[in-house]
C-alpha cells in the first residue's frame, strides 16, 4: 500500500518559516513604509496601490510630509502605519486596488487571509458585472502579487532549515490498522488479520508549497516529491489562483465562454506540466493512505482534494493538527474543511481518522 502526504503552508510554518499570506502582506507593507519615508516624489505607486500628494501641496514631497508625523507613528506596525497615512493625512490621496483592499479587509476582520479565495470572490464579481476590463485588471494585479510573493519567499527561504526527526518518523512509520476505513479492511484487505502483512510500498510527498522544505525528507528511493503548484526556483512553474470546480458559480464561469475568466483556474494550469498526471498515475497504481501535514484542505484546492479523497483506492485520511500554546488545536477545523471536499458523506465518516488516533504535527525551529 502507498501513502500520500499532503504538504501545506503549515508544514513550512512548523519549520520556522514565516510563509503565511499574512506574513507576506506584512512584508509588502514594510517595503511600502520604507519607500514612503524615503520618498522625494509627489507620487509613489505600483500595480496594487498609489500614494499621491494633493495638488495644493505640490511644493512638498511624500517623504517630507510623512516624516513630520513619523515620531507619532514610529511604533506602529507597517500595516498600521499605512492605515494611519490613508486615514489621517488629508494631504495624501491613497488608492488600493480591489484585490489589495479585499486582502486588507480580510486581515483586519479575520486576522488571516486566503489570497486565492479573495481573488475568486472578485472574479465572481467581475462575472456578475460582465466586465472584461475588470477581469483583465484583476489578473494583472494577481500576477504582480504572485511576483512579489516569489520575491518574499526567496527572501525568507534563505535560512537554514533543520529537518525534524519526528516528522521523518511519521512519514516512514508503518501503517496503523486503526487508521484504515472499515470498508477497506473488508473489501481491499479482506480481514484485519490479513492487513497485518501489508507493507508500506511508496510514499508521495505532495507539496502545495512553493518552497523546497519538504525535499529534505525524500531521503530514500521509495519517498518521492511532487511540487504540484511549482517551485520558487522555477517561477514559470508556479500555479497561483483558484481550484474549486465544485463551487456553484464555477459552471457560470465556463458557460460565459470567455477564457479570460479561466486564466488562473488551477484545473487549466495543471495541464501546463506533468505533475498532475504523475499524481494520477500514483493514485491509480495501488490503494493509498493520506496524511495531512499543514494543509487546511480549504476550497481553493477542492477539485484536486475531492479527486484524492473520494478515489476508490483511498483507504484513510489522517490529519496531523496544530497544537496551540493554550492547549487547543485545529483538528475540528481541518475535519470540517475535509468534509467540504466530499460529496459522499458516508465515505467521509469512514475514511477520516478519529482524533483519538491522530497527533499534532511536530514543530521545529530555525537557527
Amino acid at each position: 500500500m502507498n501513502r500520500i502526504v499532503l504538504i501545506g503552508n503549515g508544514f513550512d510554518l512548523a519549520h520556522g518559516l514565516k510563509t503565511s499570506y499574512a506574513d507576506f502582506i506584512n512584508w509588502y507593507w514594510e517595503q511600502w513604509k520604507e519607500r514612503l519615508i524615503k520618498s522625494r516624489a509627489q507620487i509613489e505607486e505600483d500595480k496594487l496601490c498609489c500614494f499621491r500628494l494633493h495638488s495644493a501641496f505640490h511644493n512638498n514631497t511624500l517623504g517630507v510630509l510623512i516624516n513630520d508625523y513619523y515620531s507619532t507613528w514610529c511604533n506602529l506596525s507597517a500595516a498600521e502605519f499605512i492605515d494611519a497615512i490613508s486615514r489621517n493625512l488629508l494631504e495624501v490621496e491613497v488608492y488600493f486596488s480591489p484585490l489589495l483592499k479585499h486582502i486588507k479587509d480580510s486581515i483586519t476582520n479575520k486576522n488571516w487571509v486566503d489570497i486565492e479565495a479573495d481573488y475568486y470572490d472578485l472574479l465572481k464579481t467581475c462575472l456578475k458585472n460582465n466586465s472584461t476590463i475588470e477581469v483583465k485588471k484583476l489578473h494583472e494585479h494577481l500576477a504582480y502579487l504572485q511576483d512579489k510573493l516569489i520575491d518574499y519567499l526567496r527572501e525568507v527561504h534563505n535560512i537554514t532549515i533543520f529537518k525534524n526527526s519526528n516528522i521523518q518518523r511519521i512519514i516512514e512509520q508503518p501503517i496503523n490498522k486503526e487508521d484504515i476505513s472499515v470498508k477497506a479492511l473488508k473489501t481491499i484487505f479482506h480481514s484485519p488479520d490479513y492487513f497485518k502483512g501489508i507493507p508500506l510500498s511508496s510514499t508521495l510527498l505532495l507539496t502545495f508549497n512553493y518552497t523546497d522544505t519538504v525535499d529534505e525528507y525524500a531521503n530514500t528511493p521509495n519517498i518521492m516529491v511532487n511540487h504540484i503548484h511549482g517551485i520558487i526556483h522555477k517561477p514559470e512553474s508556479i500555479i497561483f489562483g483558484y481550484g474549486d470546480e465544485m463551487d456553484k458559480h464555477y459552471q457560470e464561469l465556463e458557460d460565459f465562454n470567455d477564457n479570460n475568466y479561466l486564466a488562473h483556474i488551477k484545473s487549466s494550469k495543471y495541464l501546463d506540466a506533468s505533475n498532475y498526471r504523475k499524481l494520477l498515475q500514483f493514485v491509480e497504481s495501488a490503494p493509498f493512505q493520506i496524511y495531512i501535514m499543514g494543509h487546511s484542505c480549504g476550497n481553493s484546492d477542492r477539485t484536486l482534494l475531492h479527486t484524492l479523497f473520494e478515489h476508490e483506492n483511498c483507504v484513510s485520511i489522517k490529519p496531523f493538527y496544530y497544537q496551540k500554546e493554550d492547549g487547543t488545536d485545529n483538528y475540528t477545523d481541518i475535519a470540517q474543511n475535509i468534509s467540504r471536499n466530499f460529496k459522499n458523506k458516508q465515505k467521509l465518516r469512514d475514511r477520516v481518522v478519529n482524533k483519538e488516533f491522530c497527533e499534532p504535527l511536530p514543530q521545529t525551529s530555525t537557527n
